[in-house]
């Protein structure tokens, strides 16, 4: 088969400046470095166009909550700021289960409405995805060391969602992100015990 640049399309350009940001914010969040927000903002940006043409509406409108996130992570990151987020902190187990509760009863909810209402490709998993989404990157901007093995489960079923979708650099891209997911427990799990 013979590779031309006019099989490229828009959208594969717009994944793949998407992956690419959004691989710079893993990195840099693993390393605590509050440029990973703008990387996330950008990435967002471009993420919320990709996925409404895709037919996943839930995860385009999460796109403009982790731009908002990322606004607000721009800020408390912030070496230069009196608000700064100094200490990864760990929580309570109760509350893990009020967190995990929340998101497979929004999951049903919102996903019975999408299922309904739109044509959405994949009513309850999108939601899923997404409710925990936004739960986990408010974690992450407080430093909540538990914050990355839900990226873990977010993730594996995000591949799942994309290898469908037929959107393989993104696929590639949450692969790492699981992966990187591991890698960061791992590393926050050391500045913790370290503070």
């Amino acid at each position: 088969m013979e590779f031309t640049t006019e099989s490229i399309t828009l959208e594969q350009i717009v994944e793949l400046v998407a992956v690419i940001f959004g691989l710079a914010y893993v990195v840099l969040a693993i390393r605590l470095h509050h440029w990973c927000w703008y990387m996330t903002l950008y990435s967002s940006a471009l993420f919320l166009w990709l996925f409404w043409n895709v037919e996943l509406y839930l995860m385009s409108l999460l796109q403009l909550f982790f731009m908002g996130i990322a606004t607000y992570g721009i800020f408390k990151w912030n070496p230069k700021s009196s608000n700064l987020e100094k200490r990864i902190t760990i929580i309570n187990p109760k509350h893990h289960l009020y967190i995990l509760s929340s998101i497979v009863l929004s999951s049903i909810v919102i996903g019975w409405f999408l299922n309904h209402y739109t044509d959405d490709a994949f009513p309850y998993l999108d939601t899923f995805t997404a409710v925990g989404s936004l739960i986990t990157s408010w974690m992450v901007a407080k430093k909540i060391l538990e914050n990355w093995l839900y990226w873990v489960v977010i993730d594996a079923v995000s591949i799942y969602i994309y290898i469908e979708r037929e959107l393989y650099l993104t696929v590639l891209l949450f692969t790492i992100y699981l992966i990187m997911a591991a890698l960061g427990y791992h590393q926050w799990k050391l500045s913790y015990q370290q503070q």
